[in-house]
């Protein structure tokens, strides 16, 4: 994966279907799971329990709730392998509209003109699960001894927390602007339906 994801809209667009270089089809569909809670507007994207968390991104947004959508592959049964649905990609909507933009969502020191062009800046999974938080949720998480527990009413707001694609790996979070400039998502992508896993695009109404 370079520096700059793939065209992110044609993966991961609601109802496509999409044949993966294993042979299985995949059909992508959208779930809201929950609202995100940014009280100082700085996203912190990776795998909350281990004590293990990366940077703040520098890219603010106006404080508020947010939604976060996982983008889902639909996987019907192949040959002995049953049926499976996995999370492709999550996406923090800080704006309804599409993005026409992307670039690497950033954290303080962190300089894409330092990576070589097949590498990026990412987050380790290694128990399965990705998620986001406000960044003033961090000093609780990175208190570490095992998993957090949910904080209670009013103290300080909570990760939303989801499956990682196949599981545990290095996964970067990508920032969407839109036609303004303004931005419009954040998007971290599990590798599910990028990173030469596609081989052709099917039309929606095929049946």
């Amino acid at each position: 994966m370079p520096k700059e994801p793939c065209d992110l809209a044609h993966p991961f667009a609601v109802g496509a279907r999409l044949v993966l270089n294993s042979g299985r089809l995949a059909r992508v569909r959208v779930q809201r799971t929950a609202v995100l809670s940014l009280p100082t507007g700085r996203l912190v994207a990776g795998e909350f329990g281990d004590g293990v968390v990366g940077p703040a991104f520098t890219e603010r947004v106006r404080p508020g709730d947010y939604p976060v959508v996982l983008h889902l592959a639909d996987l019907p049964p192949h040959g002995r392998l049953p049926a499976l649905t996995l999370v492709a990609g999550a996406r923090v909507v800080v704006r309804e509209a599409p993005a026409t933009d992307w670039e690497m969502a950033l954290g303080e020191g962190q300089d894409p003109a330092s990576l070589a062009d097949d590498e990026f800046f990412a987050y380790t999974v290694r128990h399965g699960t990705g998620g986001f938080v406000d960044a003033s949720g961090l000093p609780a998480l990175r208190q570490g001894g095992g998993p957090v527990p949910r904080p209670p009413l009013g103290a300080l707001p909570a990760p939303v927390r989801f499956a990682a694609g196949h599981g545990n790996g290095e996964y970067p979070t990508w920032l969407g602007r839109g036609p303004d400039g303004a931005v419009v998502c954040f998007f971290t992508d599990f590798f599910v339906l990028t990173d030469g896993e596609v081989v052709e695009r099917l039309p929606e109404d095929e049946p």
